[in-house]
Protein backbone atom coordinates (compact mmCIF):
# COMPACT_ATOMS: atom_id res chain seq x y z
CA UNK A 1 0.00 0.00 0.00
CA UNK A 2 2.93 2.35 0.82
CA UNK A 3 4.48 1.59 -2.58
CA UNK A 4 1.21 2.41 -4.34
CA UNK A 5 0.95 5.70 -2.45
CA UNK A 6 4.54 6.61 -3.41
CA UNK A 7 3.85 5.75 -7.06
CA UNK A 8 0.71 7.87 -7.17
CA UNK A 9 2.43 10.76 -5.38
CA UNK A 10 5.42 10.92 -7.79
CA UNK A 11 3.82 10.05 -11.13
CA UNK A 12 0.05 10.11 -10.77
CA UNK A 13 -0.24 6.40 -11.73
CA UNK A 14 -0.75 3.25 -9.73
CA UNK A 15 1.82 0.53 -9.10
CA UNK A 16 -0.35 -1.86 -11.12
CA UNK A 17 0.81 -0.17 -14.35
CA UNK A 18 2.93 -2.55 -16.47
CA UNK A 19 6.64 -1.59 -16.75
CA UNK A 20 8.22 -0.76 -20.08
CA UNK A 21 9.21 -3.94 -21.95
CA UNK A 22 12.90 -4.70 -22.36
CA UNK A 23 14.41 -4.71 -25.83
CA UNK A 24 14.11 -8.25 -27.36
CA UNK A 25 17.40 -10.04 -27.98
CA UNK A 26 17.94 -11.05 -31.64
CA UNK A 27 18.30 -14.80 -32.06
CA UNK A 28 16.40 -15.65 -28.88
CA UNK A 29 13.61 -18.27 -29.13
CA UNK A 30 10.88 -15.70 -28.57
CA UNK A 31 12.47 -12.91 -30.58
CA UNK A 32 9.71 -12.62 -33.20
CA UNK A 33 6.95 -12.69 -30.65
CA UNK A 34 8.66 -10.16 -28.39
CA UNK A 35 9.46 -7.89 -31.32
CA UNK A 36 5.89 -8.03 -32.60
CA UNK A 37 4.52 -7.36 -29.10
CA UNK A 38 6.75 -4.31 -28.72
CA UNK A 39 5.79 -3.03 -32.16
CA UNK A 40 2.15 -3.32 -31.15
CA UNK A 41 2.91 -1.56 -27.88
CA UNK A 42 4.63 1.32 -29.70
CA UNK A 43 1.65 1.69 -32.02
CA UNK A 44 -0.66 1.68 -28.98
CA UNK A 45 1.54 4.27 -27.26
CA UNK A 46 1.44 6.46 -30.36
CA UNK A 47 -2.33 6.19 -30.54
CA UNK A 48 -2.60 6.79 -26.82
CA UNK A 49 -0.50 9.98 -27.06
CA UNK A 50 -2.67 11.19 -29.94
CA UNK A 51 -5.83 10.51 -27.93
CA UNK A 52 -4.34 12.34 -24.95
CA UNK A 53 -3.65 15.37 -27.09
CA UNK A 54 0.14 14.97 -26.80
CA UNK A 55 0.13 14.53 -22.97
CA UNK A 56 2.88 12.20 -21.62
CA UNK A 57 2.03 8.57 -20.81
CA UNK A 58 2.20 7.06 -17.33
CA UNK A 59 5.62 5.57 -18.07
CA UNK A 60 6.87 8.95 -19.28
CA UNK A 61 5.53 10.58 -16.12
CA UNK A 62 7.45 8.02 -14.08
CA UNK A 63 10.66 8.76 -16.03
CA UNK A 64 10.18 12.52 -15.53
CA UNK A 65 9.62 12.01 -11.81
CA UNK A 66 12.84 9.99 -11.56
CA UNK A 67 14.76 12.70 -13.46
CA UNK A 68 13.80 15.25 -10.77
CA UNK A 69 15.23 13.16 -7.93
CA UNK A 70 18.42 14.38 -6.21
CA UNK A 71 20.61 11.31 -6.74
CA UNK A 72 23.46 12.86 -4.70
CA UNK A 73 21.44 12.46 -1.47
CA UNK A 74 20.40 9.38 0.49
CA UNK A 75 16.77 10.57 0.37
CA UNK A 76 16.75 10.81 -3.42
CA UNK A 77 18.45 7.43 -3.85
CA UNK A 78 16.00 5.81 -1.41
CA UNK A 79 13.03 7.09 -3.46
CA UNK A 80 14.68 5.82 -6.66
CA UNK A 81 15.22 2.41 -5.02
CA UNK A 82 11.51 2.11 -4.18
CA UNK A 83 10.48 3.06 -7.70
CA UNK A 84 12.88 0.51 -9.19
CA UNK A 85 11.49 -2.17 -6.89
CA UNK A 86 7.91 -1.26 -7.89
CA UNK A 87 8.56 -1.63 -11.60
CA UNK A 88 10.66 -4.81 -11.11
CA UNK A 89 14.09 -3.37 -12.03
CA UNK A 90 16.01 -5.60 -9.60
CA UNK A 91 19.44 -4.93 -11.20
CA UNK A 92 19.00 -1.17 -10.92
CA UNK A 93 17.63 -1.55 -7.39
CA UNK A 94 20.71 -3.54 -6.33
CA UNK A 95 23.06 -0.85 -7.71
CA UNK A 96 21.07 1.92 -6.01
CA UNK A 97 21.09 0.04 -2.69
CA UNK A 98 24.89 -0.29 -2.94
CA UNK A 99 25.20 3.48 -3.50
CA UNK A 100 23.03 4.18 -0.45
CA UNK A 101 25.12 1.85 1.70
CA UNK A 102 28.38 3.47 0.50
CA UNK A 103 27.02 6.98 1.11
CA UNK A 104 25.87 6.08 4.63
CA UNK A 105 29.28 4.58 5.39
CA UNK A 106 31.19 7.66 4.16
CA UNK A 107 30.38 10.05 7.01
CA UNK A 108 32.56 13.13 7.62
CA UNK A 109 35.92 12.22 9.16
CA UNK A 110 35.54 14.92 11.80
CA UNK A 111 32.37 13.32 13.17
CA UNK A 112 34.12 9.93 13.25
CA UNK A 113 36.98 11.52 15.21
CA UNK A 114 34.53 13.08 17.68
CA UNK A 115 32.71 9.76 18.12
CA UNK A 116 35.99 7.90 18.68
CA UNK A 117 37.04 10.45 21.31
CA UNK A 118 33.71 10.21 23.18
CA UNK A 119 33.84 6.41 23.13
CA UNK A 120 37.39 6.43 24.53
CA UNK A 121 36.42 8.94 27.23
CA UNK A 122 33.39 6.82 28.24
CA UNK A 123 35.55 3.67 28.33
CA UNK A 124 38.12 5.36 30.59
CA UNK A 125 35.37 6.47 32.94
CA UNK A 126 33.87 2.98 33.10
CA UNK A 127 37.27 1.49 33.87
CA UNK A 128 37.86 3.98 36.66
CA UNK A 129 34.41 3.33 38.16
CA UNK A 130 34.92 -0.42 37.93
CA UNK A 131 38.28 -0.14 39.69
CA UNK A 132 36.75 1.91 42.50
CA UNK A 133 33.83 -0.47 42.95
CA UNK A 134 36.07 -3.54 43.05
CA UNK A 135 38.42 -1.95 45.57
CA UNK A 136 35.56 -0.79 47.82
CA UNK A 137 33.84 -4.21 47.75
CA UNK A 138 37.01 -6.12 48.72
CA UNK A 139 38.23 -3.77 51.42
CA UNK A 140 37.32 -3.93 55.09
CA UNK A 141 35.59 -1.09 56.85
CA UNK A 142 38.90 -0.09 58.46
CA UNK A 143 40.58 0.23 55.07
CA UNK A 144 37.81 2.24 53.40
CA UNK A 145 39.23 5.69 54.23
CA UNK A 146 42.73 4.66 53.17
CA UNK A 147 41.48 3.28 49.84
CA UNK A 148 39.46 6.43 49.13
CA UNK A 149 42.44 8.62 49.89
CA UNK A 150 44.66 6.53 47.61
CA UNK A 151 42.05 6.64 44.86
CA UNK A 152 41.83 10.42 45.12
CA UNK A 153 45.61 10.67 44.89
CA UNK A 154 45.70 8.47 41.80
CA UNK A 155 42.96 10.53 40.15
CA UNK A 156 44.86 13.73 40.82
CA UNK A 157 47.97 12.18 39.26
CA UNK A 158 46.17 11.06 36.10
CA UNK A 159 46.83 13.24 33.08
CA UNK A 160 43.89 15.46 32.24
CA UNK A 161 42.17 14.74 28.96
CA UNK A 162 41.72 17.88 26.87
CA UNK A 163 39.01 17.69 24.25
CA UNK A 164 40.35 19.09 20.93
CA UNK A 165 38.60 21.85 19.04
CA UNK A 166 37.26 20.69 15.68
CA UNK A 167 37.33 23.47 13.08
CA UNK A 168 35.45 22.92 9.83
CA UNK A 169 36.24 24.87 6.68
CA UNK A 170 33.13 24.69 4.50
CA UNK A 171 34.79 26.65 1.70
CA UNK A 172 37.65 24.16 1.29
CA UNK A 173 35.70 21.13 2.57
CA UNK A 174 38.23 20.30 5.31
CA UNK A 175 38.31 19.80 9.08
CA UNK A 176 41.17 20.40 11.53
CA UNK A 177 41.57 19.10 15.11
CA UNK A 178 43.31 21.77 17.29
CA UNK A 179 44.87 20.90 20.67
CA UNK A 180 43.48 22.59 23.80
CA UNK A 181 46.18 21.08 26.03
CA UNK A 182 48.22 23.95 27.61
CA UNK A 183 51.39 22.00 26.83
CA UNK A 184 50.85 22.36 23.07
CA UNK A 185 47.93 24.77 22.89
CA UNK A 186 46.86 25.54 19.33
CA UNK A 187 48.89 22.76 17.73
CA UNK A 188 47.29 20.85 14.85
CA UNK A 189 46.57 17.27 15.93
CA UNK A 190 45.11 15.99 12.68
CA UNK A 191 43.42 17.15 9.49
CA UNK A 192 41.10 15.64 6.93
CA UNK A 193 38.62 16.26 4.17
CA UNK A 194 34.84 16.31 4.48
CA UNK A 195 34.44 15.59 0.78
CA UNK A 196 33.22 12.27 -0.49
CA UNK A 197 35.54 10.39 -2.81
CA UNK A 198 33.42 11.42 -5.78
CA UNK A 199 33.65 15.09 -4.79
CA UNK A 200 37.43 14.83 -4.31
CA UNK A 201 37.83 13.15 -7.70
CA UNK A 202 35.79 15.92 -9.33
CA UNK A 203 37.92 18.62 -7.64
CA UNK A 204 41.13 16.89 -8.75
CA UNK A 205 39.83 16.66 -12.31
CA UNK A 206 38.96 20.36 -12.29
CA UNK A 207 42.49 21.29 -11.13
CA UNK A 208 44.03 19.02 -13.78
CA UNK A 209 41.94 20.68 -16.48
CA UNK A 210 43.02 24.13 -15.29
CA UNK A 211 46.69 23.13 -15.53
CA UNK A 212 46.15 21.68 -19.02
CA UNK A 213 44.40 24.86 -20.20
CA UNK A 214 47.16 27.07 -18.79
CA UNK A 215 49.88 24.99 -20.47
CA UNK A 216 47.96 25.09 -23.74
CA UNK A 217 47.74 28.90 -23.55
CA UNK A 218 51.49 29.17 -22.89
CA UNK A 219 52.30 27.00 -25.92
CA UNK A 220 49.91 29.02 -28.11
CA UNK A 221 51.59 32.26 -26.97
CA UNK A 222 55.01 30.78 -27.72
CA UNK A 223 53.91 29.83 -31.23
CA UNK A 224 52.53 33.34 -31.85
CA UNK A 225 55.77 34.98 -30.64
CA UNK A 226 57.88 32.63 -32.78
CA UNK A 227 55.79 33.61 -35.81
CA UNK A 228 56.11 37.32 -34.97
CA UNK A 229 59.89 36.96 -34.44
CA UNK A 230 60.12 35.31 -37.87
CA UNK A 231 58.37 38.35 -39.40
CA UNK A 232 60.89 40.71 -37.75
CA UNK A 233 63.82 38.63 -39.01
CA UNK A 234 62.30 38.52 -42.50
CA UNK A 235 61.88 42.32 -42.51
CA UNK A 236 65.50 42.76 -41.40
CA UNK A 237 66.75 40.46 -44.16
CA UNK A 238 64.69 42.25 -46.80
CA UNK A 239 66.05 45.62 -45.63
CA UNK A 240 69.62 44.31 -45.74
CA UNK A 241 69.15 42.84 -49.24
CA UNK A 242 67.68 46.07 -50.67
CA UNK A 243 69.78 48.64 -48.80
CA UNK A 244 71.80 51.23 -50.77
CA UNK A 245 73.32 52.48 -47.52
CA UNK A 246 73.92 50.62 -44.28
CA UNK A 247 70.61 49.43 -42.83
CA UNK A 248 70.59 51.69 -39.79
CA UNK A 249 71.33 54.82 -41.83
CA UNK A 250 68.72 53.85 -44.42
CA UNK A 251 66.15 53.35 -41.68
CA UNK A 252 66.94 56.75 -40.18
CA UNK A 253 66.42 58.44 -43.57
CA UNK A 254 63.16 56.56 -44.19
CA UNK A 255 61.86 57.50 -40.75
CA UNK A 256 62.72 61.18 -41.26
CA UNK A 257 61.45 61.26 -44.86
CA UNK A 258 58.68 58.70 -45.54
CA UNK A 259 58.71 59.57 -49.27
CA UNK A 260 62.28 58.28 -49.49
CA UNK A 261 61.01 54.97 -48.11
CA UNK A 262 58.30 54.87 -50.75
CA UNK A 263 60.51 55.81 -53.72
CA UNK A 264 63.89 54.33 -52.80
CA UNK A 265 63.84 52.24 -49.62
CA UNK A 266 60.71 50.28 -50.59
CA UNK A 267 59.34 51.03 -47.09
CA UNK A 268 61.57 48.41 -45.44
CA UNK A 269 61.71 50.51 -42.27
CA UNK A 270 57.90 50.69 -42.05
CA UNK A 271 57.61 46.92 -42.55
CA UNK A 272 60.09 46.31 -39.73
CA UNK A 273 58.39 48.86 -37.46
CA UNK A 274 55.01 47.23 -38.07
CA UNK A 275 56.43 43.76 -37.25
CA UNK A 276 57.91 45.03 -33.96
CA UNK A 277 54.68 46.86 -33.10
CA UNK A 278 52.68 43.63 -33.44
CA UNK A 279 54.88 42.04 -30.75
CA UNK A 280 54.62 45.12 -28.51
CA UNK A 281 50.87 45.66 -28.93
CA UNK A 282 48.73 46.23 -25.85
CA UNK A 283 46.78 43.07 -26.65
CA UNK A 284 49.97 40.96 -26.75
CA UNK A 285 51.31 42.40 -23.48
CA UNK A 286 47.92 42.03 -21.78
CA UNK A 287 47.78 38.35 -22.74
CA UNK A 288 51.19 37.84 -21.15
CA UNK A 289 50.03 39.64 -17.99
CA UNK A 290 47.00 37.32 -17.81
CA UNK A 291 49.20 34.23 -18.16
CA UNK A 292 51.53 35.54 -15.44
CA UNK A 293 48.57 36.01 -13.09
CA UNK A 294 47.52 32.37 -13.65
CA UNK A 295 51.03 31.01 -12.99
CA UNK A 296 52.71 30.20 -9.71
CA UNK A 297 54.15 33.36 -8.13
CA UNK A 298 55.29 32.05 -4.78
CA UNK A 299 57.92 33.89 -2.76
CA UNK A 300 60.55 31.15 -3.17
CA UNK A 301 61.69 28.34 -5.44
CA UNK A 302 60.69 27.95 -9.06
CA UNK A 303 57.51 29.95 -8.42
CA UNK A 304 59.53 33.13 -7.86
CA UNK A 305 61.79 32.26 -10.82
CA UNK A 306 58.72 31.80 -13.02
CA UNK A 307 57.45 35.27 -12.08
CA UNK A 308 60.90 36.72 -12.78
CA UNK A 309 60.99 35.05 -16.22
CA UNK A 310 57.62 36.61 -17.07
CA UNK A 311 58.86 40.06 -16.02
CA UNK A 312 62.09 39.63 -18.01
CA UNK A 313 60.11 38.49 -21.06
CA UNK A 314 57.84 41.54 -20.93
CA UNK A 315 60.86 43.82 -20.47
CA UNK A 316 62.71 42.34 -23.48
CA UNK A 317 59.60 42.77 -25.65
CA UNK A 318 59.29 46.44 -24.66
CA UNK A 319 63.00 47.04 -25.46
CA UNK A 320 62.70 45.88 -29.11
CA UNK A 321 63.61 48.99 -31.17
CA UNK A 322 63.35 49.08 -34.96
CA UNK A 323 65.56 52.23 -34.95
CA UNK A 324 68.50 50.10 -33.73
CA UNK A 325 68.26 46.99 -35.93
CA UNK A 326 71.62 45.63 -34.75
CA UNK A 327 70.07 44.84 -31.33
CA UNK A 328 66.95 43.11 -32.59
CA UNK A 329 68.33 39.58 -33.07
CA UNK A 330 69.75 39.43 -29.52
CA UNK A 331 66.44 40.70 -28.18
CA UNK A 332 64.47 38.08 -30.12
CA UNK A 333 66.71 35.28 -28.83
CA UNK A 334 66.26 36.53 -25.24
CA UNK A 335 62.46 36.59 -25.71
CA UNK A 336 62.44 33.02 -27.00
CA UNK A 337 64.72 31.88 -24.15
CA UNK A 338 62.53 33.42 -21.42
CA UNK A 339 59.35 31.98 -22.93
CA UNK A 340 60.93 28.49 -23.19
CA UNK A 341 61.93 28.74 -19.52
CA UNK A 342 58.36 29.65 -18.53
CA UNK A 343 57.06 26.58 -20.37
CA UNK A 344 59.74 24.34 -18.78
CA UNK A 345 58.88 25.57 -15.26
CA UNK A 346 55.16 25.04 -15.96
CA UNK A 347 55.99 21.42 -16.89
CA UNK A 348 57.99 20.88 -13.66
CA UNK A 349 61.38 21.08 -15.40
CA UNK A 350 64.41 23.19 -14.43
CA UNK A 351 64.83 26.29 -16.62
CA UNK A 352 67.91 26.79 -18.80
CA UNK A 353 69.47 30.00 -17.52
CA UNK A 354 72.62 31.94 -18.43
CA UNK A 355 73.93 32.61 -14.95
CA UNK A 356 76.30 35.27 -16.33
CA UNK A 357 73.27 37.40 -17.24
CA UNK A 358 73.14 40.35 -14.76
CA UNK A 359 69.37 39.79 -14.42
CA UNK A 360 70.13 36.67 -12.35
CA UNK A 361 72.95 38.16 -10.23
CA UNK A 362 70.83 38.04 -7.07
CA UNK A 363 70.56 34.24 -7.43
CA UNK A 364 74.34 33.64 -7.76
CA UNK A 365 76.90 33.32 -4.94
CA UNK A 366 80.70 33.12 -5.13
CA UNK A 367 82.15 30.50 -2.78
CA UNK A 368 85.42 30.67 -0.83
CA UNK A 369 87.28 28.60 -3.45
CA UNK A 370 86.25 31.04 -6.19
CA UNK A 371 83.62 28.79 -7.76
CA UNK A 372 80.02 29.91 -8.08
CA UNK A 373 76.66 28.42 -7.09
CA UNK A 374 73.06 29.35 -7.80
CA UNK A 375 69.84 29.03 -5.81
CA UNK A 376 66.18 29.51 -6.60
CA UNK A 377 65.09 29.96 -2.97
CA UNK A 378 68.23 31.09 -1.11
CA UNK A 379 68.29 27.81 0.82
CA UNK A 380 69.42 25.07 -1.56
CA UNK A 381 72.55 25.89 -3.62
CA UNK A 382 73.87 24.18 -6.76
CA UNK A 383 77.30 24.50 -8.38
CA UNK A 384 77.58 26.39 -11.67
CA UNK A 385 79.72 24.41 -14.07
CA UNK A 386 82.15 26.51 -16.09
CA UNK A 387 82.96 25.91 -19.74
CA UNK A 388 86.32 24.36 -18.75
CA UNK A 389 84.56 21.82 -16.58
Amino acid sequence: MANQDLMRMLTGISSGQQPVMQKPVAGSPNFRGEFAAQQNQRVSQGLGRAMRGGAPSDQEKMAMAEAKLDLTSVKGLTTLLKLQQIRGDMVGAAKTAAKIQAMNAAGPAAEKEEKRYQEKLALDRRRTEATEQTAAASATRADTDRIKAETARLKAAEPKIYKPDIIKDAKNNTWTAISTDPANLGAIISQGSTRTQAQQDAADEEETQKRINKSRQLIMKRDVLISQAANIRSALKEADDKAYLDVETGFAIQKANPMYGVLVGEQTYQKLADSVASVQSAEALNSLAALKAQSSTGSSGLGATNAMEFSALQDKIRRLNPDVPSTLEAGLQAIERHLDNIIRIDGGLEPIIDWDDPAYAHMVQTKLDGSRAYSYDGISWYNIETAAE
